[in-house]
């Protein structure tokens, strides 16, 4: 979970601030296109963000040493995010397996121009992300240079703006990893989908400083040594470690048992990715304080555990945002004293036109900077940080005003530049954000407006209670348990189990899953009973049915046993030939009229 604190922040600076510039004006230019005539990137020097006279004297942060001239090098030094993948950019998934984890690409120019219509230039130049000893599977990397980190007074305050949870997270895999966050040079998190369950997570850990493998051991508690051919791995309560015997005791791996024992078979090679995210690595830079890697479509499927609790407020601007089309992003933050970078990468569909998603994204985001502002307004927010709340607003106008869109290769890339201070304000109120409960977002049942309410006794009572629910865009799954969860939030005292379960297989007869989409949904002041029939009629398989009592309303709802507890009455998402296979009493909106 601490790794979900960083990236729910990271999402929050991604939904809500950095692709503003992607509804229109600002400094972007309508043509993103920012490549020289010899093929070299070519970035920005002017606008500087660090005075209000619109100078086009850039931090010195921001620029190469050389000022305003070429600069060239080996990608695996100087070329960083501004290099390019060697071969084919199509190379497919397999290829990565072969490519070498700090392979050289192709001598790669970064051209640094003044114009405020380009990129901004990269503060870092670093090689890309080294993925040897990451377990195959992983479906989300995020990585982190701690050390660095703690020992720039604006990354300390970024990590101290994370606030007690992040804290607590911190001191908890200090005591599993034994080894102090400040000791690690990087730490790479990478998240596996694990089921219905909570996503599993390992940690490849890169210290400043080697640390014996028997003390190692020991601070483990000693697991067992077991071996996968030749390679040597460690077991240990709920967890397994290896330790590569070339890294002068620098490198270690923890994980769950399935996932070090395969990686260790593989001799911790770097393991084979999807096609766009490998694309996305080659592209990064090892020396951004903080990088986020991931395949959008796990945030929805193997990740959905994430967006849970507080975290429940990201998910439907974050899907919304991502649409259709995206394969992979990243999205990558350096905080230094003067000035503060942050930068995403955008991967698309091959068929997918990259200025028809930018287009996309700009209609999407038109609303962006009048909802922000909505939305704090609503939160009602504690002294402790309502002054910062307020002035919320004006920060991300800030950091639209100063990002930047062009195009690296064929990838849309996002980026903007801030003063160094503005970095921890605006982690901070991105982490306020996600743990303040809004006084009104999916549900207008606030605390205030339910506690004179009467407390549902019955499942009937709860189905005739009244809520609002609406949103732009999201699967059933997450429409039906948003609801659900609103009313037990609403409604803490009900003393039975309130639940809405898909039940899968009965979909699947009819070519039905759960993921299907439910758009332009909004129900206000309705009872949960006419939400729920309003939300599986948006997502029946055959669309513009009349009326619910249609035949073809295939999906529909009941009230029936708990598959896991068989006397428990529940709500169950069911199919019309399933609830008379099962003999099923249909709601009066979904009888068949005479």
């Amino acid at each position: 979970k601490l790794a979900i604190i960083l990236g729910s922040v990271a999402a929050v600076l991604i939904v809500g601030i950095v692709l503003l510039n992607l509804s229109g004006g600002g400094s972007a230019s309508p043509d993103p296109i920012a490549n020289g005539t010899n093929g070299e990137t070519v970035v920005a020097s002017g606008g500087d963000p660090l005075n209000s006279g619109g100078s086009t004297t850039t931090p010195t942060n921001f620029t190469p040493s050389n000022g305003g001239t070429a600069n060239s090098g080996n990608s695996s030094t100087n070329g960083g995010a501004n290099s390019t993948a060697s071969g084919d950019s199509s190379t497919d998934a397999a290829d990565a397996t072969s490519a070498a984890v700090a392979e050289a690409s192709p001598k790669r120019e970064q051209m640094v121009v003044e114009d405020d219509n380009l990129l901004w230039a990269s503060p870092t130049t670093g090689p890309p992300l080294n993925f040897q000893y990451v377990p195959p599977g992983g479906q989300m990397f995020l990585a982190i240079r701690p050390a660095e980190l703690l020992a720039s007074s604006e990354g300390g305050r970024v990590l101290e703006s994370l606030g007690p949870a992040f804290d607590s997270l911190l001191a908890d895999w200090e005591k599993q990893a034994g080894v102090k966050f400040a000791d690690v040079e990087q730490l790479l998190f990478v998240l596996f989908d694990n089921g219905d369950a909570w996503p599993r997570m390992a940690s490849v850990v890169r210290l400043s400083d080697g640390v014996p493998s028997v003390d190692l051991r020991g601070r483990w508690g000693n697991p067992a040594s077991q071996k996968v051919g030749s390679v040597e791995y460690f077991v240990g309560a709920g967890q397994a470690y290896f330790i590569p015997a070339d890294e002068d005791d620098r490198v270690f791996v923890v994980g769950a048992t399935e996932d070090i024992k395969e990686m260790a078979s593989f001799g911790g090679a770097a393991p084979a990715l999807r096609r766009d995210v490998e694309k996305l690595r080659r592209m990064s830079d090892a020396d951004r304080h903080f990088t986020m890697l991931f395949a959008p479509n796990f945030l929805f499927s193997g990740g959905r555990k994430m967006f849970e609790g507080d975290r429940a407020r990201l998910r439907e601007p974050i899907e919304w945002f991502l649409g259709e089309g995206l394969n992979a992003s990243m999205i990558s933050m350096q905080f230094d004293e003067e000035a503060a970078f942050l930068e995403v990468h955008l991967a698309t569909a091959i068929d997918q036109d990259r200025f028809q998603l930018g287009q996309q994204l700009r209609e999407r985001l038109q609303e962006v900077p009048r909802k922000i502002e909505d939305y704090i307004v609503a939160l009602n927010p504690h002294p402790y940080w309502r002054a910062v709340a307020f002035r919320f607003p004006l920060m991300v106008q800030f950091l639209y005003d100063y990002s930047r869109v062009g195009m690296q290769e064929d990838v849309a890339v996002i980026n903007a530049v801030m003063p160094g201070p503005a970095a921890h304000n605006l982690v901070f109120g991105g982490s306020m954000l996600i743990e303040t409960p809004p006084g009104q977002l999916l549900a207008s049942n606030t605390p205030a407006a339910t506690s004179s309410k009467k407390t549902p006794q019955t499942l009937e009572e709860a189905l005739n209670t009244k809520t609002t629910l609406t949103f732009d865009a999201t699967q059933l799954e997450f429409a039906v348990r948003d609801l659900a969860v609103d009313l037990k939030d609403s409604y803490p005292g009900m003393p039975f189990n309130f639940e809405i379960r898909i039940i899968g297989p009965h979909l699947e007869k009819d070519g039905i899953t759960r993921n299907q989409q439910v758009r332009e949904f909004n129900q206000r002041d309705q009872t949960v009973a006419d939400i729920i029939t309003a939300i599986v009629k948006k997502a029946n398989p055959i669309p513009n049915v009349p009326e619910t009592s249609h035949p073809d309303q295939k999906l529909i709802w009941v009230v029936g046993p708990n598959p896991d507890k068989p006397t428990e009455q529940i709500v169950l998402i069911t199919t019309r030939a399933a609830a008379a296979e099962n003999n099923y009493t249909l709601p009066a909106p979904f009888q068949l009229k005479p």
